[in-house]
């Protein structure tokens, strides 16, 4: 007897249920995800599950479409901050998968007699929105439990030194490491980190400093001297920043090194929790300091 799937139904539970793992691989990598990326790849996942009422591909091209898939939809959902992290997002999203696909098929075999269709290594499960929420719930409870064993690094033990090159001048800071800091220049798309104007006054041009204590004032510059005003989202909320753009940024951890031909400069008023730091630099280069 024959499975009769509806291809509305397969289309949106798939996507759904892309959007969740795709949030449950940003949250278990830090990784930050923009709604606009989040819909695409959630979209592109749920297509690549027409795979299976295509022609039964032979086992290698089924594996390398499997996996080459994977990586597409990671690569379409998070920013590209080099390959160990692209490989390090595609294995986990793969992994969640695999963890629901299994979950799936246990409550299906102990609860109902679901019938299972399976082509291209795709698997279809006829079984009802109850069982589903149920192994979506189990998944949600594994991942909390791996939050717990496999928590962020922490970084605040040893100090990540930053190097800011900006018009001939370098900047040498003492930044915080913070794996919670997803900032990205809305105009630019160039990663930000953020610098104390307390912390870093003596070291910044004495333009940029000017510029950016006349914004905190509250006053509007008369020269913007290449600054400009973006929009951010803090621990304590949304706030709008004076920033520049065009820096090298170069970090070093220990033996570590981080670089980047561009970033965009934030400049906050008051240093940093904890220990008065200067500078602040977030999860977007950890993955390359640890």
């Amino acid at each position: 007897m024959k499975t009769v799937i509806y291809l509305d139904v397969l289309l949106g539970v798939n996507l759904l249920i892309a959007w969740c793992l795709l949030r449950a691989t940003g949250g278990i990598t830090s990784s930050p995800l923009r709604p606009i990326r989040l819909c695409t790849a959630s979209i592109l996942a749920a297509l690549s599950t027409l795979t299976l009422l295509a022609p039964t591909m032979s086992v290698p091209l089924q594996i390398f479409t499997k996996l080459g898939g994977a990586v597409c939809i990671v690569a379409v959902a998070f920013p590209y901050n080099g390959p160990r992290m692209l490989l390090r997002r595609s294995l986990w999203y793969f992994l969640l998968n695999l963890i629901l696909a299994g979950v799936v098929l246990l409550a299906a075999s102990l609860y109902q007699n679901g019938m299972i269709e399976t082509n291209n290594l795709s698997v279809y499960f006829n079984i009802s929105p109850q069982v589903l929420v149920f192994s979506v719930l189990i998944v949600w409870l594994i991942l909390k439990l791996a939050e717990i064993a496999f928590p962020p690094p922490c970084l605040n033990d040893v100090p990540v030194e930053m190097c800011l090159e900006f018009q001939d001048k370098k900047i040498l800071l003492q930044a915080m490491a913070d794996t919670g800091c997803h900032i990205q220049d809305p105009l630019t798309g160039y990663k930000v980190v953020l610098v104390s104007l307390q912390g870093a006054k003596e070291q910044l041009p004495t333009a940029v400093a000017q510029t950016a204590t006349q914004y905190f004032l509250g006053k509007i510059p008369t020269h913007q001297n290449g600054m400009r005003l973006i929009s951010c989202n803090t621990a304590a909320g949304k706030t709008i920043l004076p920033a520049f753009s065009a820096c090298k940024l170069t970090l070093k951890r220990g033996k570590h090194i981080a670089q980047s031909g561009t970033v965009t400069v934030a400049i906050t008023q008051e240093c940093f929790q904890p220990g008065q730091h200067p500078a602040l630099v977030g999860a977007d280069w950890l993955e390359q300091l640890v």
